[in-house]
């Protein structure tokens, strides 16, 4: 999926059902605070963003935006993903989630 420099691919306290990986380009993580962008942190390629709320359902923590002139994403259903995971721990990978976020907090 390509998209042009702007572009939300996912807002802010939105639920989503997508994992998505970018391929080539930026997308800028980022927060609203006071009525103003906040952006968190650039991704690049091979990152992998909105994990916790396909993987949980989960509102986003924050908006996922292109960053650059073209960006291309490959999009992944929560199922399918999933799906790609069982030889994996699920529950250890929830756990690192949550400490990650919560480490991103202070």
């Amino acid at each position: 999926m390509r998209v042009p420099r702007g572009h939300r691919i996912v807002d802010e306290g939105e639920k989503t059902s997508y994992i998505w990986l970018v391929f080539s380009g930026k997308v800028n993580a980022m927060v609203n605070v006071s009525q103003r962008p906040l952006i968190l942190t650039t991704l690049k390629k091979g990152q992998i963003f909105a994990i916790e709320s396909a993987l949980d359902g989960l509102p986003s923590d924050c908006s996922y935006k292109a960053a650059s002139s073209e960006v291309n994403l490959l999009r992944i259903g929560q199922k399918h993903f999933v799906k790609h995971l069982q030889a994996c721990n699920l529950d250890a990978l929830r756990a690192e989630m949550i400490l990650h976020k919560n480490w991103l907090r202070q």
